[in-house]
């Protein structure tokens, strides 16, 4: 067991998720009954090597797997740490009230601690809370966020608290802020070797600046980044550096280049469960239902948190 974890450990830093999930889920299935820590971590890193195939919903089946066995053992830094993962999927599939719940039942597992993990959880929720559609808390979030990674000296855990304050302010179209924040994150990301959040943060750091007319930076990043999230099945940055590219092609007007991006975008979106399927149709028209679902209002975090 322990060789078959070292070897989908090596699988992963090699990018062969698919050996992976293949050494993690043999592993597991030799993980005697009683183990349960040792379940919870195997599971864990199932999970990402899962997220890394592009089986989003496998991985978040199997999150919640691991984080009920590290709330039942009282691991409350590894619930912590996999519970902000956790929430990032959801909402990345734009599941809001599960999101939410799920930080909500991390927060109180963690109390009042003052840690590194607590400031990624409440930077993760601000982000659930986001796209809620309730700025003021997210916000007030993001500055607690903020304050208890300065608190603990963590330049990851900024780093982290940044990304997600990266992807609100692009919620709000305050894209000036939102590519000096992701920048921030991204230059930390890139020291670290933190290729996943790396290739989100400049996913929506490329799609800001270019909203704001600095191609040259935007065109500079976009194709290595992509690059590093195709590597990686980052779909979400994915669906957005295609969206980059459609907004590309629009302004040259170029309708077939902009038409060859819809397939692609649907795709990814089905794949990963992603909300944006709507944007996709839209390359093309969109529908009386896509339509409606687009100009839906958002609830707000307190109608999400009931």
């Amino acid at each position: 067991m322990r060789y078959l974890t070292i070897a989908g450990d090596r699988a992963a830093d090699a990018a062969a998720f698919d050996e992976s999930v293949a050494h993690f889920e043999h592993a597991l299935s030799l993980v005697e009954r009683g183990n349960q820590q040792t379940r919870a971590e195997l599971l864990e890193r199932l999970a990402m090597a899962l997220r890394s195939v592009g089986s989003w919903d496998d991985a978040l089946r199997t999150m919640n797997e691991a984080l009920d066995l590290y709330q039942v053992l009282g691991q409350t830094e590894s619930l912590g740490r996999l519970s902000s993962m956790m929430v990032l999927q959801l909402t990345w599939t734009a599941r809001i009230k599960e999101a939410v719940q799920a930080a909500q039942r991390a927060l109180g597992a963690l109390g009042d601690i003052v840690s590194a993990d607590r400031a990624r959880l409440l930077s993760a929720t601000g982000w659930a809370v986001t796209m809620g559609g309730d700025y003021e808390t997210a916000k007030a979030m993001f500055d607690q966020a903020r304050a208890l990674a300065d608190q603990v000296g963590d330049e990851r855990a900024l780093a982290d608290v940044l990304h997600m304050q990266t992807i609100h302010h692009f919620e709000y179209a305050e894209f000036i802020e939102g590519v000096s924040a992701g920048l921030r994150a991204a230059a930390v990301f890139e020291r670290e070797g933190a290729l996943w959040d790396l290739c989100s943060v400049q996913a929506f750091v490329i799609y800001q600046d270019g909203a704001l007319g600095s191609h040259e930076q935007a065109t500079r990043l976009a194709d290595k980044t992509m690059a590093i999230a195709e590597r990686l099945s980052h779909l979400g940055a994915i669906f957005m550096l295609l969206l980059h590219r459609a907004r590309e092609a629009v302004m040259l007007a170029d309708l077939e280049l902009l038409k060859s991006f819809g397939p692609r975008m649907a795709d990814i979106c089905e794949r990963g469960s992603l909300p944006g399927s709507t944007w996709a149709i839209s390359v093309w028209g969109l529908p009386p239902t896509g339509a409606a679902m687009l100009n839906e209002p958002r609830p707000s975090f307190a109608a999400q948190s009931n």
